[in-house]
């Protein structure tokens, strides 16, 4: 009773949230921290099936950054989200970002 779960992240998420704070860090330089209800859209393309993540993994990982840049203020703002996995080429992280219209979402 009262005990928090104790996350543990292994060192390649640890890697990877690095490097995608200094990008979105960069992207999001000089603009507001985001305080509005939001729609995320996700695209994840991964080098092959062998280095595939969950989907789902891979939204709050997003998520977590997002938040931990500034770029939002919680991730409890996403309202909606759209996401996609697909294999092949280089592997990247295209998100996007849009405001919700209906703040009642």
């Amino acid at each position: 009773i009262g005990r928090r779960k104790r996350v543990i992240y292994s060192p390649k998420y640890l890697a990877w949230a690095s490097m995608a704070s200094l990008v979105c860090r960069k992207a999001h330089a000089g603009q507001e921290t985001y305080s509005g209800l939001i729609e995320l859209h996700l695209d994840f393309n991964f080098k092959n099936r062998q280095s595939e993540s969950d989907l789902s993994n891979c939204i709050e990982g997003i998520q977590d950054v997002l938040q931990s840049t500034g770029v939002i203020e919680d991730d409890k703002q996403v309202r909606r989200i759209i996401a996609s996995k697909t294999f092949g080429g280089e592997a990247s992280t295209t998100v996007h970002l849009f405001p919700l219209e209906d703040q009642n979402v």
